[in-house]
């Protein structure tokens, strides 16, 4: 029992064994990179070079590095290690593991295809309606109640007419509202309340697995508030591309017809496409809940 004790504990205090980092102190800070260096030796990791940074298994930036800047700074348009976040690595050593870097991720676009992350993955619009943002703090509640339901995630106003003004009253008229708003009607509850690290997370790896089974070799990557390490999203945004920037062409619609098969994807809110990026609104549910999330 000591000796299997004793294996188990060595483990743990080795879970980077075999992994090799390179840190781009740039927004992290040299103080706060040189502690994170010594959490990396000591648990069997190793710290790299910049002249060795091309053969180091993960780059870690800071949670606001951006693309450009990372190969500026790298003086190279070909990265090939992962690169992940400093968020990430305090997440492994909070839970003394090697962490799945799902949501982590600063995504390697194809040199000749880069697009801000914002262009393809904002997914869902904000409302005035009370509820927690991403730290903890109350929005203020619109008074009126009906506008709030009719902005709300479907990016789409209330007609404007006179005598609008409780949730009751919109469903007196619901003909007359677009689907979308329809569908924030519906919903409006449910998009008040904002989901856990843990369902965001799970709704991503979904949208991964499915997206990896239709064409294996994609990033798919959770983006927004997730990836800023949040402890609370309202929303879910996944970029999905590739890293040669065209081998994803072809699988947006194929991706949406599996998650509405399986009844993941409950209702559409829009589907837009600008040239070769595509945009996906919608509603998902996550199995065994009643709760539908705004995706």
């Amino acid at each position: 029992m000591q000796s299997q004790h004793s294996s188990s504990a060595s483990s743990s205090k080795s879970f980077f064994a075999g992994a090799s980092f390179f840190f781009v102190d740039a927004g992290i800070g040299k103080a706060r990179t040189r502690l994170f260096q010594k959490q990396v030796l000591k648990h069997g990791g190793k710290v790299v070079s910049g002249f060795q940074v091309a053969d180091c298994s993960y780059i870690v930036v800071d949670e606001k590095m951006e693309i450009y800047r990372l190969r500026r700074l790298l003086r190279t348009n070909e990265i090939s290690p992962t690169v992940v976040t400093s968020l990430w690595l305090s997440a492994c050593l909070r839970e003394k593991q090697l962490l799945n870097t799902l949501g982590y991720e600063l995504v390697m676009l194809h040199v000749d295809d880069i697009v801000q992350p914002s262009e393809q993955s904002r997914c869902i619009h904000n409302s005035d309606a009370a509820r927690k943002d991403d730290n903890g703090s109350d929005y203020q509640q619109s008074d009126n109640e009906a506008e709030a339901a009719g902005e709300f995630n479907t990016g789409e106003p209330l007609p404007k007419k006179p005598g609008y003004s409780t949730l009751d009253d919109l469903k007196a008229v619901s003909k007359e509202l677009s689907k979308q708003q329809q569908i924030g009607l519906k919903h409006f509850d449910d998009f008040l309340e904002r989901m856990s690290r843990n369902e965001a997370a799970e709704i991503g790896k979904i949208v991964q697995e499915a997206a990896l089974h239709i064409q294996p070799g994609l990033i798919v990557q959770v983006c927004g508030s997730y990836r800023r390490g949040k402890l609370t999203c309202g929303d879910v945004d996944i970029l999905i591309t590739h890293p040669d920037g065209k081998s994803h062409t072809g699988v947006f619609n194929k991706l949406l017809n599996s998650l509405h098969d399986t009844g993941f994807l409950t209702d559409d809110l829009q589907v837009a496409s600008t040239g070769v990026q595509m945009k996906y609104l919608g509603v998902c549910k996550l199995a065994g809940s009643d709760k539908k999330v705004n995706h």
